[in-house]
C-alpha cells in the first residue's frame, strides 16, 4: 500500500493571482502581503492531492489574512526590538498559524487537521545552538541542526480528525548520516560552479522524506522521494529558460511546474513495502 501526492495546479490558473497579487503588494507599500501569500498558499492546498488506499483526500488553506498581517507585524516588531531573541518564538507562531488554516477531506467529507503545539522556549536552545555551533564550526554543524529542528517540529505536530487526535509524525534522521550528503553535495556544488546544485537538492530531500514517519489510527507510514537530479535539473533549465525568454511572463508556469514534480515524486509507504530507511 502506498499514499501519493500529486498536484494538479496550472501556469493559467496561478497567473492572475501571481502578478495580481504582487501588482496590489506594490501599490499597497507591502500593506496587501499577507492577503497575497494567502492567494498563493490557497492556490497551493487546493491543487493538491493525496491518493490512499481509502481514497483520494483534497486540502485546503483557510487561514485569515488580518490575523496573518498581526502575526507578522508583531513578530517583526519584537523580532527587532529584542535584536533577534524573539525569533524562535515568531517561528513557532509562523508554524502554529501555517498548522491551523490546513485542512484536509477524504470522500467521507470528515476534516483532517494538523495541530502544532510547539513552544519559542522549546525552540529557542536549538536555533541558538545551532547559530552558534553553525559559527563555530564554520558550517560542518548545520546537518545537526538541521536534523534537530526537523525532529522537534515533528514530534510537536499531531493529525486529529473530526477534532480528536489520530495520528502522530516523527522524523529519526541524524546529523552524522546528513553530513556526508552535505559534505559531498557542497563540495561537488563548489567543483562544478553550481551545476550539481539539482542533485544536491533531491539527496536532501529524499533524506528528509526517507525519515519521516506518519501514524494514522495505529498505521506507519514512511515518507519516500523518487525524483531525480536529472529530472529537477531539467526542470530548472527549461524553467529558467523560458522565464527569461518571456520576460518574467513564464514565472507562474514555473512555479507549478516545481509544485508538481516535488508532490509528484513524493509519497508514503506502508510497513509492508516502504524502503529501508
Amino acid at each position: 500500500m502506498e499514499a501519493r501526492l500529486s498536484f494538479q495546479g496550472t501556469g493559467g490558473s496561478l497567473f492572475g493571482r501571481f502578478f495580481g497579487g504582487a501588482v496590489l503588494t506594490l501599490l499597497t507599500l507591502g500593506l496587501f502581503l499577507p492577503w497575497y501569500l494567502l492567494w498563493l498558499a490557497r492556490w497551493t492546498f487546493e491543487n493538491s492531492r493525496l491518493s490512499t488506499p481509502a481514497g483520494e483526500m483534497r486540502f485546503d488553506f483557510n487561514g485569515s489574512g488580518p490575523r496573518l498581517l498581526g502575526l507578522m507585524l508583531v513578530n517583526a516588531l519584537l523580532t527587532v526590538l529584542t535584536l533577534g531573541f524573539y525569533t524562535p518564538w515568531a517561528v513557532v507562531e509562523a508554524l502554529r498559524y501555517a498548522a491551523d488554516g490546513a485542512t484536509a477531506r477524504g470522500a467521507d467529507t470528515r476534516p483532517w487537521r494538523l495541530r502544532f503545539d510547539g513552544t519559542g522556549g522549546e525552540a529557542f536552545p536549538i536555533l541558538l545552538k545551532g547559530f552558534v555551533f553553525g559559527i563555530l564550526t564554520l558550517g560542518i554543524y548545520l546537518p545537526w541542526f538541521l536534523c534537530a529542528l526537523a525532529r522537534w517540529m515533528a514530534a510537536r505536530t499531531r493529525i486529529e480528525r473530526d477534532g480528536a487526535p489520530t495520528g502522530t509524525v516523527a522524523f529519526d534522521g541524524a546529523g552524522g548520516e546528513l553530513l556526508v550528503t552535505f559534505v559531498i553535495g557542497t563540495l561537488l556544488t563548489m567543483v562544478t560552479w553550481g551545476i550539481y546544485t539539482p542533485w544536491f537538492q533531491v539527496s536532501m530531500w529524499r533524506h528528509f522524506a526517507g525519515h519521516t514517519k506518519v501514524t494514522v489510527d495505529g498505521v506507519a507510514w514512511t515518507g519516500d522521494f523518487s525524483g531525480t537530479g536529472w529530472d529537477w535539473a531539467l526542470q530548472l533549465v527549461i524553467g529558467f529558460a523560458l522565464t527569461f525568454l518571456t520576460l518574467g511572463i513564464y514565472l507562474p508556469w514555473f512555479v507549478a511546474r516545481q509544485a508538481r514534480f516535488r508532490m509528484g515524486n513524493t509519497r508514503f509507504l506502508s510497513p509492508r513495502n516502504a524502503r529501508p530507511a
